[in-house]
C-alpha cells in the first residue's frame, strides 16, 4: 500500500473539512447544541438559515452562535463530541490514510477548536484547526479569542499546517465540499470534493458523490 503521486510528487499530507465531509450533516454544532439541552437551539439553527440565504456575513455567524454557548461546561461538550456518529467508513478511512504513512489535517469553519479536539484523539489526526473559543474555569464563555475562520482563514491554516509538517502544498490532497474550502482547493491544487455544491465543483480535481467516506482511499492510496 502506497501514497498515490500528482504531478510526479508523492502526496504526503490529506487535509479535511468536517461538516458535510468528515461529519455527515450540515453542521456538528447544531446537533452538538441539541444533544447538550441548549435552550436557543433553534436560535442556533436559525443562524445558520440565515447564513444561507445571506441575511448575514459569515462573521456575524459564528460570532453570534459562540454567544449562545456561554457557561456550557467543556467536558461535556467533549463527551458529546466523541459520541457524534460521523460518516460511515470515517474511521477506517483515517486508519488506511495513518497507515499509508499520511499525516492527517483538520481544518474547520464550524465549531471551536476546543470542542474538535475529542475529533482529533478519537480519530488520532495530526493537526485540528477552528475557531478559538474563550474558556474560563472548564466553561465556554460565548466569546472567541482570535479570528473567526472562514475560507481565506482556512486557507492560511492550510498553509501553516503543511509548514508545521514540512510538507509543500503541492504534495498535500485537500478534501472539502463548498465554497468554504475553495482557497484551500487553490492552494493545495490536489482536491477532493465530496457531494459538493455547485460553486465548488468546477474547481476540484475529483468530484465524489458518496455515503462512505473509504470511497475516498482509491484516489489517495494505491494497493500493491
Amino acid at each position: 500500500m502506497r501514497r498515490v503521486k500528482f504531478e510526479d510528487k508523492e502526496l504526503r499530507m490529506v487535509v479535511f473539512d468536517f461538516d458535510g465531509v468528515l461529519y455527515d450533516g450540515d453542521s456538528h454544532s447544531v446537533e452538538l447544541a441539541k444533544n447538550l439541552g441548549i435552550q436557543e437551539e433553534e436560535e442556533v439553527g436559525k443562524i445558520l438559515k440565515d447564513l444561507r440565504a445571506r441575511k448575514i456575513s459569515f462573521n456575524d455567524a459564528i460570532i453570534n452562535s459562540a454567544k449562545y454557548w456561554e457557561g456550557v461546561e467543556v467536558e461535556k461538550a467533549l463527551k458529546l463530541m466523541r459520541e457524534l456518529k460521523l460518516r460511515e467508513g470515517a474511521e477506517e478511512t483515517i486508519q488506511k490514510l495513518k497507515d499509508a504513512g499520511y499525516i492527517i489535517g483538520l481544518i474547520s469553519c464550524g465549531g471551536s477548536n476546543t470542542a474538535l479536539q475529542a475529533i482529533k484523539e478519537k480519530l488520532g489526526l495530526d493537526y485540528v484547526y477552528s475557531h478559538s473559543a474563550e474558556v474560563v474555569d472548564g466553561k465556554f464563555t460565548g466569546r472567541l479569542t482570535g479570528p473567526v475562520v472562514d475560507a481565506k482563514k482556512k486557507a492560511e491554516l492550510f498553509l501553516k499546517v503543511s509548514q508545521d509538517a514540512g510538507v509543500q502544498s503541492s504534495e498535500c490532497a485537500v478534501i472539502g465540499n463548498d465554497e468554504m474550502d475553495l482557497p484551500m482547493f487553490l492552494e493545495a491544487k490536489y482536491s477532493i470534493a465530496v457531494n459538493p455544491s455547485e460553486g465548488l465543483k468546477k474547481y476540484a480535481k475529483i468530484i465524489l458523490n458518496i455515503h462512505d467516506m473509504r470511497e475516498i482511499l482509491p484516489y489517495l492510496i494505491v494497493e500493491d
